[in-house]
């Protein structure tokens, strides 16, 4: 077998053509003096071998040249309370809308002790929900699912701008939905403990606190 590689390099990306030769050894049976036949194979030159030709491109694009890049977050800052798959809708016109499906986080930032919720949606990464966990939120069961809550949050930032957002959030479980409120209520009491500077929202915007409105949400699917 012989294996022959040819390199071409283009403008815009570098081309390997594999090239792989099968050769079809002919056989000569060797006898030795016992009458046994031996295996040692010999090859005869003279007959043309058989040629498979497989020819594979592999395009790199940039001259090949892979660059790593730092993605920067906006929570290297922070540690990870607690963190669970969910999925969170808004109260929009009197209807019920997914806002987005993925990981929600109770982040602590390691000098200034405030604590916020942030949720990401799946494959996009992109914020559906970024806020403190003011001691003033509150959390309203939801007439038709034990595995969601409801909660009026004055000032989100998961836009550029601060808006006050009815939210839903729903998971996959009761359990999982008890362990939301377990580090929803802990994550309150820190921030009491902050004083009044726990208010300031994660933009260093204020936020006013609102009451807290009666809703229930769909239960129709789950996170």
């Amino acid at each position: 077998r012989a294996l022959v590689f040819v390199f071409e390099a283009g403008p815009s990306s570098s081309i390997v053509h594999l090239t792989s030769s099968l050769y079809t050894a002919h056989h000569t049976s060797i006898m030795s003096d016992s009458g046994n036949e031996s295996s040692a194979p010999v090859v005869d030159e003279q007959k043309k071998p058989e040629e498979v030709v497989v020819e594979e491109e592999i395009k790199v694009e940039g001259g090949g040249l892979l660059q790593e890049i730092t993605v920067i977050t906006g929570e290297e800052d922070e540690d990870v309370l607690y963190k669970c798959r969910a999925k969170l809708l808004r109260l929009d016109d009197k209807e019920w809308k997914e806002r987005g499906t993925g990981e929600v986080k109770f982040l602590k930032h390691k000098e200034t002790k405030k604590i916020r919720i942030l949720m990401r949606r799946d494959k996009t990464f992109k914020i559906c929900a970024n806020h403190y966990v003011l001691p003033e939120l509150k959390l309203q069961e939801n007439v038709s699912s034990d595995k969601a809550w409801i909660y009026k949050c004055p000032a989100d930032y998961a836009e550029d701008t601060p808006t006050e957002e009815l939210f839903a959030i729903r998971f996959a479980s009761s359990e999982v939905a008890g362990q939301f409120k377990e580090h929803f209520e802990a994550s309150k009491v820190e921030m009491a403990s902050l004083g009044s500077e726990s208010s300031a929202a994660p933009s260093e915007a204020a936020a006013e606190a609102a009451p807290a409105a009666e809703a229930a949400a769909p239960a129709s699917a789950d996170a």
